[in-house]
């Protein structure tokens, strides 16, 4: 995969992301934390339905829900099934 497609795809998650998390999208790093405030089972549910679409990829919602922060989600993404 080239490196510009996988930065378009970055992008298109981290846009979405955003949105599913309602933070403007400059919010949005590997440290941003998933807590009560954010991380809420509707919100790990739109982000498993994101990652299917944006990577092809499914991820379990419970190791989603253990994610504290987004470089904790992307691990999950990079280790998960196509």
């Amino acid at each position: 995969m080239k490196v510009g497609y996988q930065m378009d795809l970055l992008q298109s998650f981290k846009i979405s992301l955003a949105e599913i998390l309602d933070v403007e999208i400059e919010e949005i790093s590997v440290n941003f934390v998933l807590d009560e405030s954010n991380w809420d089972s509707l919100a790990v549910i739109s982000t498993a339905m994101l990652i299917e679409t944006v990577y092809n990829k499914t991820v379990d919602g419970d190791e989603l829900i253990g994610c504290n922060n987004v470089g904790e989600l992307i691990s999950q993404i990079e280790k998960s099934k196509v």
